[in-house]
């Protein structure tokens, strides 16, 4: 099922979206409450799973994303939730919505859009992508500006798992920084040692420069890692044996000013 596609800089690309057909125990990483991100490597499969949904909710008491208030989901999201269906009628019932029944939960929890859940549960959501997507401003983040109307009117910008597909970094964080109103919150989550996955991989001094370069204030960040493995490329060669584990980085910022986005700049002897 097609859900995604990323431009490199040329014509788009396209990456099928496939459900999950193994239960967690047999995924090799990424399904599981702290990641908040549902990834299969090898399907290339980028969604929400319980986690994130429960991020979302806690976020509401913390940091006062509560119903009405506009989401921006940068890559338009599916639910797989299939293993924990009434995760989603938790969410809801953490907004006073009206739950699903029972057919239409199962029906959602594998592979329904994001924006359902969302709207259902009281959030104007609006996504952004380069497909042509239910609820979804059709944008390149390599090329394409976030259009007037739409920048600081969220309250919460979510990457899940989408920037390290884009190789023009500063334009993709300009969009998610032009997008959060001033108070609003930024989330990613992003590979920080993934070498199968995306082009791009993140470090937390990437974000704190990030931070300080456009004065966010940087409420959160943690972190998710897999089991130790090989080096997945043997047409590079080490000086000695190389493993890696997979890893990704979570971090939630708060954008506190109305000035325009400034790119970071790492200073030698930092």
């Amino acid at each position: 099922m097609l859900r995604r596609s990323f431009s490199l800089g040329g014509q788009p690309s396209r990456m099928c979206m496939c459900r999950p057909t193994t239960t967690p125990e047999h995924i090799p990483f990424g399904w599981n409450q702290l990641n908040g991100i549902c990834l299969l490597q090898g399907t290339k499969l980028v969604g929400f799973n319980p986690g994130i949904l429960d991020q979302i909710a806690s976020w509401s008491d913390a940091y006062g994303i509560r119903r009405g208030a506009r989401v921006l989901d940068i890559g338009t999201s599916e639910l797989y939730c299939a293993e924990e269906p009434d995760s989603l009628n938790h969410f809801l019932a953490k907004f006073g919505a009206e739950q699903y029944s029972r057919d239409e939960l199962l029906k959602m929890a594998n592979g329904g859009f994001a924006a359902d859940l969302l709207r259902r549960a009281g959030f104007a959501y609006q996504a952004v992508d380069i497909a042509d997507l239910p609820d979804t401003l059709r944008l390149d983040l390599n090329r394409h500006r976030l259009p007037l109307w739409h920048r600081r009117r969220y309250s919460l910008v979510l990457n899940c798992g989408t920037t390290e597909h884009v190789v023009n970094q500063y334009n993709a964080f300009r969009v998610i920084h032009d997008a959060t109103a001033v108070g609003g919150v930024m989330y990613h989550g992003v590979p920080m040692g993934d070498w199968e996955h995306g082009l791009i991989a993140y470090t937390p001094r990437f974000f704190e420069a990030l931070s300080d370069a456009n004065g966010y204030e940087r409420l959160k960040m943690w972190g998710w890692a897999g089991d130790e493995k090989p080096f997945p490329w043997a047409t590079v060669e080490f000086s000695q044996p190389f493993t890696f584990r997979a890893a990704w980085l979570h971090v939630l910022l708060r954008r506190r000013t109305r000035a325009p986005f400034q790119p970071p700049l790492d200073h030698i002897g930092q």
